[in-house]
């Protein structure tokens, strides 16, 4: 129910606190406000503070996440959700908006490939960034990875960015079933092939008369550097690793506490240092909220579930 809603974002606040020792800007908050009202529910006074500006601390960013829905609530209009939240978000000052790379499930089936629906997006906003979260590497040829995101980045004017995972269902690996057992050492493998092509550096493959060929795949991209993250469930080596490739790091609290998190960050951070990469990096962290029954007093046509996910940064 709606308290259940309220207490989720209340806590998903609180978390965000922690970590940013920052509040949450009042445009954002009234966003959300607006963006439940608008799908047939009412969260009142969701945050209840003033934005504080943080000294010495980068601004908190409030992104859009999508990754649940069963397709089968709905068998028209399935992407209206996404369609018109990006869009809300475009006008309100959003960050970004994620979508994910889901294979053969029904919870988050409507993602199979980020890049479509990205390219949906870029067509329909004007502003906000548009991200994946994640592209499965594991499963693709470099090549094409490169190709579809920069078709996306021209039709965003260079609103792209990527984040890498390797994967962890077998299932999923039906595309690659030779990469399962190394997906990791293959991702991150790949991750410098996919920089590379979209730097507008050519790198060698075999084509189908057994020769290597100098390749370099187009249109080229408008951002000359592609902005990447790697997606991380817990494990601190995956922390490390995007700190030593200069990553950003897109991770959740699911399984690990916000004290847990915190040291992970520090290693990600000191893994970024030692490599010699500025700043402190940038970390994105998902937060979900269900609520499961809208109440009585509205109509039937708002008797949906709302799914999304609050991404900051």
């Amino acid at each position: 129910d709606l308290r259940q809603l309220d207490r989720l974002v209340r806590a998903a606040e609180r978390r965000l606190q922690v970590l940013a020792n920052r509040r949450p800007p009042a445009v954002v908050r009234q966003a959300l406000i607006d963006l439940a009202a608008s799908y047939g529910y009412s969260i009142d006074a969701v945050f209840g503070l003033e934005a504080v500006p943080a000294t010495g601390r980068k601004p908190l960013e409030f992104s859009l996440f999508y990754f649940a829905s069963d397709e089968r609530e709905n068998t028209q209009d399935k992407y209206r959700l996404l369609l018109e939240g990006a869009r809300f978000a475009d006008e309100r000052g959003f960050s970004a908006v994620w979508t994910p790379e889901r294979h053969f499930h029904a919870f988050g089936g409507l993602y199979p490939n980020p890049s479509v629906v990205s390219a949906a997006i870029a067509a329909t906003t004007r502003n906000i960034r548009i991200r994946a979260g994640s592209i499965v590497l594991p499963l693709h040829n470099p090549i094409r990875v490169a190709e579809e995101w920069s078709v996306v980045d021209n039709l965003s004017h260079g609103r792209v960015g990527l984040s890498f995972a390797a994967g962890w269902h077998a299932d999923d690996f039906v595309f690659q079933k030779e990469h399962y057992a190394e997906r990791r050492a293959i991702m991150l493998r790949e991750i410098d092939t996919v920089r590379a092509l979209w730097r507008g550096e050519a790198r060698s493959f075999q084509n189908g008369a057994h020769q290597d060929i100098p390749v370099l795949p187009l249109p080229r991209p408008v951002q000359k550097e592609l902005p990447f993250w790697l997606t991380a469930s817990g494990d601190p080596k995956t922390f490390e690793a995007a700190g030593e490739a200069g990553a950003g790091i897109l991770t959740h609290l699911l399984g690990q506490s916000v004290e847990e998190l915190a040291g992970k960050l520090a290693r990600y951070r000191e893994a970024r240092r030692k490599a010699g990469h500025a700043g402190e990096g940038h970390v994105t962290l998902t937060l979900a909220g269900t609520p499961t029954r809208p109440p009585q007093s509205y109509s039937r046509t708002h008797c949906q579930p709302l799914s999304f996910r609050i991404a900051g940064g």
